[in-house]
């Protein structure tokens, strides 16, 4: 196995809903890095992942509600070996 190979199979093929590493997609908010909890989907079919700060102009009530189609949490992948 070469190289390319071992850094390619560390990786999940599928990272969809998974937290861990994903930093907040409105970083320029922040003084630091935040990490993201919440993916926002939006009626363009767009998505991004932001931190609970920031998903609060995405609910109801906020600032940009009117553009969001649906809020999901991301969730921890337990990795056992």
């Amino acid at each position: 196995m070469n190289i390319r190979e071992m850094q390619l199979s560390l990786f999940d093929p599928d990272p969809d809903t998974i937290v861990g590493g994903v930093s907040c997609s409105l970083g320029h908010r922040h003084r630091k890095p935040k990490r993201a909890k919440w993916r926002v989907h939006f009626k363009n079919g767009n998505c991004r992942d932001v931190c609970g700060w920031c998903v609060k102009q995405f609910q109801p009530g906020g600032d940009h509600a009117d553009i969001v189609e649906r809020i999901e949490k991301l969730t921890k992948k337990i990795i056992s070996k």
